[in-house]
């Protein structure tokens, strides 16, 4: 293929099941409208090209070998390596699925856009900030789009879209040192609202993914916490924690399990109470991992937000990993949470605008 490539992904926002989920627990995620893009275009010559000007990389030069290995040219910066650590995870994934179909993979020059997943204060004037949507999951799938779709694989449909969440599992975990549900990918990949679940004893590859539809009276807010979170380093120190008291964590983890499996249960049956009181209890089984965990988990502004929501009547809890990232809040009615933004807004919250992609990955 000469012409050409654009591919994009969608981000992901966890509603339920955050920890859990790693532990075999249901979870619910939704794909939402902030978007990775990666451009590909054929170039002469043997090098590849990369570049990604919302992380200021400049183009960097790359060859690859008949093995799939991939060499630089001399100088290239370790920070800027580390940066495109998950782009060379994906990349090599592809490569190696490409081989395995005795498909070419020419030279290229890519660009990686990133930029939905940034916040922007354009008051303080400060670096911008990730959102915790989910943007090295989107990016990574969005590039095995690109890819696959330049060695000639039919544009994404269900089935497309369920290999690209494969292969964006194996990449996604060996850039993380095999830590990672794969939910964000799931959501990245396919798009919508999903359950999501991990048989025990299998893969994240082997995921039970099931689309659902959100009932017309749920409706919900997502809201910016103020500052950016670490959801590795948090996903180790409850690690630590289990490995240190499993019969506590076992604990902590099955009743988190059970009201993941109430709320979904819930979401199906359209009884929005069930879903509410859910989120409620599920936001309190965090506050207690984080305790047990040292891990900030319920950070103060999370703590802070909640209670702002609760008392205008709607449900609350950290999207993701917590200690900082996003927030969300949940509601029967628009006006409870048109009450939530007045709120928050008077604290020195911001809501961020996001709504549901019902599509994944796209070419």
């Amino acid at each position: 293929m000469k012409q050409k490539i654009v591919s994009r992904a969608p981000g992901k926002l966890i509603l339920l099941g955050e920890y859990a989920v790693l532990e075999g627990a249901p979870a619910l995620v939704a794909a939402v409208n902030r978007r990775a893009m990666v451009t590909m275009q054929p170039v002469y010559g043997s090098e590849f090209r990369v570049e990604a000007p919302d992380i200021e990389i400049s183009a960097i030069s790359f060859r690859v070998d008949d093995a799939g290995e991939v060499y630089f040219s001399t100088g290239v910066p370790a920070e800027s390596l580390n940066k495109l650590h998950f782009f060379f995870a994906a990349f090599q994934t592809a490569l190696r699925t490409l081989k395995e179909y005795r498909q070419i993979f020419a030279p290229a020059a890519i660009v990686l856009d990133t930029g939905d997943f940034f916040y922007e204060n354009r008051q303080t004037a400060t670096k911008p900030l990730k959102l915790g949507l989910g943007s090295s999951a989107a990016l990574t799938v969005a590039l095995l789009g690109a890819m696959l779709a330049r060695a000639g694989m039919p544009p994404p449909g269900e089935k497309e879209r369920r290999e690209v969440f494969r292969l964006g599992v194996q990449a996604h975990r060996a850039a993380q040192e095999n830590l990672g549900s794969g939910i964000d990918v799931a959501a990245s990949a396919i798009g919508g609202v999903l359950k999501y679940q991990i048989p025990a004893g299998m893969s994240p590859e082997s995921a039970l993914i099931e689309p659902l539809t959100l009932p017309e009276n749920c409706h919900f807010r997502v809201i910016w916490s103020g500052t950016s979170a670490s959801t590795t380093e948090l996903v180790r120190l409850v690690q630590r924690f289990r490995e240190k008291d499993p019969a506590g964590f076992r604990k902590i983890i099955s009743e988190m399990g059970e009201l993941s499996s109430a709320g979904i249960a819930g979401l199906k049956n359209a009884d929005m109470p069930a879903f509410l009181d859910a989120v409620r209890e599920y936001r309190r089984a965090m506050e207690r991992l984080g305790r047990f965990s040292n891990a900030p988990i319920i950070s103060p502004e999370h703590r802070r937000i909640g209670e702002i929501v609760r008392k205008c009547g709607a449900a609350y809890k950290p999207s993701g990993a917590g200690g900082g990232d996003l927030g969300i809040a949940f509601a029967t009615a628009e006006k409870i949470l048109e009450e939530c933004d007045s709120a928050l807004k008077k604290a020195g919250f911001e809501t961020i605008e996001l709504n549901i992609s019902s599509t994944g990955v796209q070419i």
